[in-house]
């Protein structure tokens, strides 16, 4: 009974009750965002999510890490976090308030997806170090940080076993009762158990800050996970880097691709965490084939940092910086400061990694100087030096609206202009490039570049649009207030059986065998030959399969409807010539005449 009350002990050191006391904002913030996410999930939406809903769930799921970090660093320097903690609503509310702009635009923004992440990361990093930002003491950090891995390890293992027992409980309650549960309410059920019961049993295992300062266990686990895992994974990138080097320096004499960026980063990592594992026995004095190779470890790391800068270099002067871009430039220069100041201080300070880490992800999200609006400056002047080089700048120095829309259907070539069209559509604007198009000031409602969208095709569905401004680019639109000439919209995104490609509303449209669309609405019947397209998706080698990713029109009608098919992408199985089978993403416009 002893050894049964001890174990528990040792799993949970906080009651609820001192749950909630050291950890009231972290809480509020798991179960805000799981409610949203769940209402959201429950009321499935047909329209757009209004964003509010998104933005309470982006910054409430912020809110988990940034709350439970501040409350370990008030902890340490005041004894009482709750102070800490309440001043942390201030840039949680700035942040709500920054995105929630962007959300009300874009409920699927690029941007706020990447901002979120980069301070996620961030808020993360900053939570490992944040006891541990005054007290100078490394081996009561590597315990409180191999506490944090080992418990989140163990909570998502935890989670995955109790989402498995009651998503089978609920099946058999289903099954045996009839009860008719709706997938839905599974995917509920893995939110709360995700976003609220793993962030619990984290927080329900943290000890007092004295009881890691007095810890010097060290688990066998991490010795063997570094021994037998990491071990392998050094020596095969050790080997593929240095091959690589080789072949540049010596063979092909060229200069090193931007795949090299992925490996280096991944070689670089493994070499510090090993570092971070063996800590304690290098720290301690231990002697061990880790510790006796710890350092060559980082040494050989040293020349395969400049091959990554010059690869990354060698991209970034053809095309630009990006968000990618911009955050590989930083994590190289971090790998370079960690493996410099790890070998001058002879691997005795590990809070520096962590704290450079934070510093350098927030200030790449945050600023003038970050990642978004950097990329944002560097691919506008991008676009004005490649829209030149296309010839798609007239003679009074303004782009060329008509020439680019011809320009941009033209899928036989990389079209440099049209990647960088599609990139500042998702991820920025066009308003620094706003002089190079002829823009109506006195329309209301509509911005300027909301203008420029609007010639380039770029139409997400925000406002009315007229019928020549719809058009295929990239992504689905979110959707629809009236598009003149037709009556509604219906978006084709799924994969259908037996050439039929939609059924529904009274629409069917259906692949024939003879190679030609066939789209019924109630008595009328409209037809679409497709042979050319067929042909053309053939690749050389005639395969009985052909598939396409080019946007496409199909524009049919009689005297009293018309329809407009918009082809994202389509594929079918071809079996002696006749089409056996038909897929298309897109969307179909009906109108009535």
């Amino acid at each position: 009974m002893d050894q049964k009350t001890s174990w528990v002990k040792r799993l949970f050191r906080v009651s609820f009750k001192e749950l909630f006391v050291r950890f009231p904002f972290s809480i509020a913030s798991a179960l805000i965002a799981t409610g949203i996410a769940s209402y959201i999930t429950i009321e499935e939406f047909d329209e757009r999510i209004p964003a509010v809903l998104l933005t309470g769930i982006w910054t409430a799921a912020l809110g988990v890490l940034w709350f439970t970090a501040l409350a370990f660093f008030g902890e340490r320097k005041y004894r009482n976090s709750l102070v800490v903690q309440f001043g942390g609503l201030i840039p949680i509310a700035l942040f709500a308030f920054y995105i929630h702009q962007h959300l009300i635009v874009d409920e699927a923004s690029a941007h706020v997806m990447s901002l979120f992440m980069m301070l996620f990361l961030a808020s993360f990093v900053f939570l490992i170090i944040s006891a541990y930002i005054q007290k100078r003491d490394e081996l009561a950090f590597w315990q409180f940080s191999k506490w944090l891995f080992l418990r989140i390890f163990l909570a998502i293992f935890s989670s995955l076993v109790l989402f498995g027992a009651l998503a089978l409980a609920l099946v058999s309650i289903d099954r045996l009762f009839g009860v008719d549960i709706k997938d839905k309410y599974y995917f509920v059920l893995w939110q709360w158990i995700a976003m609220v019961f793993a962030p619990v049993f984290v927080l329900l295992g943290a000890k007092k800050m004295e009881e890691y300062d007095a810890d010097e266990s060290y688990p066998e686990i991490v010795r063997k996970f570094a021994q037998y895992i990491l071990s392998p994974i050094l020596v095969v990138y050790f080997i593929i880097l240095y091959a690589y080097m080789a072949k540049i320096l010596f063979f092909a004499r060229q200069w090193p691709e931007g795949s090299l960026a992925m490996p280096v980063i991944i070689y670089t990592t493994v070499v510090i965490i090993t570092m971070l594992l063996t800590f304690p026995w290098y720290r301690r004095g231990q002697t061990t084939t880790a510790t006796k190779t710890l350092k060559y470890l980082f040494f050989s790391v040293i020349p395969v940092i400049p091959m990554y800068f010059i690869a990354l270099g060698i991209r970034i002067g053809e095309y630009g910086i990006t968000e990618i871009r911009y955050f590989g430039v930083a994590i190289g220069l971090w790998f370079t400061f960690v493996i410099l100041t790890s070998l001058l201080k002879k691997f005795h300070n590990i809070r520096i990694i962590f704290g450079s880490l934070a510093l350098v992800t927030f200030f790449s999200a945050v600023g003038p100087w970050s990642m978004f609006n950097t990329s944002y400056i560097s691919q506008s002047n991008q676009f004005i030096q490649s829209a030149a080089e296309d010839g798609l700048i007239d003679e009074d120095g303004m782009f060329d609206v008509k020439e680019f829309l011809a320009y941009r259907r033209d899928y036989s070539e990389e079209k440099r202009t049209r990647n960088i069209v599609r990139y500042l559509d998702q991820h920025h604007d066009f308003n620094r490039v706003i002089d190079l198009f002829v823009i109506d000031y006195t329309v209301s409602g509509v911005t300027p570049d909301e203008q420029v969208k609007g010639q380039l095709n770029l139409y997400h569905g925000k406002k009315t649009a007229k019928e020549e401004f719809f058009h295929y680019y990239g992504n689905y639109p979110q959707e629809f207030y009236g598009i003149e000439g037709y009556d509604r919209m219906m978006v084709i995104a799924e994969h259908y059986q037996d050439s039929t490609v939609l059924d529904k509303d009274g629409v069917l449209i259906v692949g024939n065998p003879d190679q030609t669309i066939t789209v019924t609405i109630g008595d009328v019947v409209l037809e679409k030959d497709i042979s050319d397209f067929v042909e053309i998706a053939k690749d050389d080698e005639k395969r009985e399969f052909v598939e396409d990713n080019r946007p496409l029109e199909w524009n049919l009608e009689n005297e009293t409807h018309r329809v407009k098919i918009i082809v994202q992408n389509m594929s079918g199985e071809i079996v002696e010539d006749k089409m056996t089978s038909l897929d298309i993403g897109g969307f179909v416009l009906i109108g009535e005449k």
